[in-house]
């Protein structure tokens, strides 16, 4: 269809894709507590002094901030209204770059592998879950015991989230918190079942080694070489004829 007038259409350029280091910035601003923690102290606060008769509903409403109408009630001013928006933005935008490719979800899975908060020991799960006797039992001793574990870790990984984050669903938080419990569980009923045989392999091999040892030392009458040396004068050793 041609052209009616000599205007040259206008169609809204295309936003650039982002890079890899903005999304990975955006992965550990949203899943990694440290990060998430210096997002929040360095984004913009309310300045406003307290104003009862302020209505942030009237400058919300109509818009798509409307759904979010918690968020706003701490404002005091349509300059605190629009900080607020601002840092809604801005959340979203994280979350969406996240989100929209797999670069973004691998790296917000890294970010939250890498909190800190799974530095935290489980202590002692590894020895009691060994000591269990069957295999039965060590399997279900340690789905029972990391998974516990894990499900704490992210529930308090998760807190810290939502107290740095303003539009962090309580669902995704949930979600994440059920994720774990599950993973932690399969990952600690396959780790029960083998922690046993891998410890009664490491022993049965420090057993053979010493036996070995034993019976190098009978063949050749002397334990080690470095018994052998002690017991030969320095002078000999040196070559230099004693005095």
């Amino acid at each position: 269809m041609p052209w009616e007038n000599d205007a040259v259409p206008y169609f809204d350029p295309t936003p650039p894709e982002p890079g890899f280091g903005e999304i990975l910035g955006a992965a550990f601003g949203r899943e990694n507590l440290i990060g998430s923690a210096i997002v929040a102290a360095t984004r913009p606060r309310l300045q406003a002094p307290p104003d009862p008769t302020f209505d942030p509903w009237a400058a919300i409403q109509g818009t798509k901030y409307e759904a979010r109408a918690r968020l706003f009630a701490d404002t005091n001013s349509l300059d605190d209204v629009r900080t607020r928006m601002q840092v809604i933005d801005s959340e979203d935008a994280a979350a969406d770059m996240i989100a929209g490719s797999t670069t973004g979800m691998l790296a917000g899975l890294a970010a939250g592998i890498l909190d800190p908060v799974n530095l935290i020991p489980i202590g002692g799960t590894g020895y009691r879950v060994a000591r269990t006797g069957s295999l039965a039992g060590r399997v279900a001793l340690g789905a029972a015991r990391f998974g516990a574990g894990a499900a704490a870790g992210q529930a308090l990984q998760e807190a810290g989230l939502q107290a740095t984050q303003l539009t962090r669903p309580l669902e995704e938080s949930a979600l994440n918190i059920s994720a774990a419990a599950v993973l932690g569980g399969v990952l600690g009923g396959a780790a029960g079942g083998l922690t046993r045989p891998l410890q009664e392999l490491g022993e049965s091999s420090a057993h053979g080694t010493a036996i070995f040892d034993r019976e190098v030392a009978a063949t050749t009458g002397t334990a080690t070489w470095r018994w052998r040396k002690s017991t030969i004068p320095s002078s000999a050793s040196s070559g230099r004829p004693s005095r």
